[in-house]
Parts: structure tokens; sequence; C-alpha cells
């Protein structure tokens, strides 16, 4: 009987030392995996800033073509207003895509219903009206068609 009661001791006392060294080997990787993760993440906010400035710097150009167009004036007031829209709500558009997690459309939808002038549902209406590609522009949701937009908007003004 006493050698049973010792063989299952060092089984018991086997497995032990087993599971505890494969549990330092799970620490381990975990570690190995926390550091790469913290190492993409990093990464992710780097890319996340530099599509940021991009972004705004390409805004800032489109800017300066708008401010030219609004004080000239232009015969499509409909177009005029919600390219404005468009143009007041692309700061926060830009912030909230490139550095959160929101959609093109979520963040305008969220700014438009803020700044009280206009609904999202007028804004929609517009859109309605306008060209095929516009739409398309629009339903890609991404940053880079929403700066398109912008453009089209602003050529559409200039003719």
């Amino acid at each position: 009987m006493n050698i049973t009661y010792v063989g299952i001791a060092v089984v018991i006392g086997f497995a032990l030392v087993y599971l505890y060294f494969r549990a330092e080997n799970y620490r381990k990787e975990l570690a190995i995996y926390r550091r790469k993760a913290d190492s993409a993440s990093k990464v992710g906010r780097q890319l996340a800033q530099q599509v940021h400035d991009f972004a705004k710097a390409d805004f800032l150009l489109l800017k300066e073509r708008f401010t030219r167009i609004q004080t000239g004036g232009s015969s499509n007031i409909q177009t005029l207003r919600f390219t404005s829209i468009l143009f007041e709500a692309a700061e926060d558009v830009i912030a909230q895509t490139s550095m959160n997690d929101k959609t093109v459309i979520e963040a305008f939808k969220e700014y438009i219903n803020q700044s009280g002038q206009y609904g999202f549902g007028d804004f929609s209406q517009f859109l309605l009206q306008e060209s095929e590609h516009k739409q398309q522009l629009w339903q890609r949701n991404t940053l880079k068609d929403y700066l398109q937009l912008c453009k089209t908007c602003l050529l559409d003004l200039e003719s």
C-alpha cells in the first residue's frame, strides 16, 4: 500500500512540475505577444496620424479653392450650401475617421446633427438629386472618397 501512495505522490509531483513549466512557457509567450501587440498598436497610431496629416493637408488645399469660390459667388446656390456643409464638417470627419474607429458617414452624421442648421436627411436628399458619381463616392464611405466628393463639388461650383 505504501508503494502505491508513493507512486501516486511521484506522479502528482511530476504532473505539478510539468504544469508549472508549461505555465511558465505560456507566460513567456504571452509577454512576447503583448510586446508585439503593443508594437503593432504603436505603428497603427503612427499610421493613423499620417493618414490624418495627409488628409488634413489635402483638405487645406481644397479649402483654399472653396474660399475663393465662396467669395466670388456661385450660381448654383444649393450645391454651394451643401458643399459648405461638407467643408464645415471635414475637419471633424477627418479627425474622427483617421484617429477613431468611426466611418465617414457616422462622423458626418454626428457632426451635421450637432450643427443643427441642416439635418442628415436634408443632406441625403441633396445627394439623391446629384450625379451618380457623387452618390457612389458617398456610399464608399472612406476618407479618400469623402475628399474626392469635396473635390467633385468644387469642380461643379467652378464650372
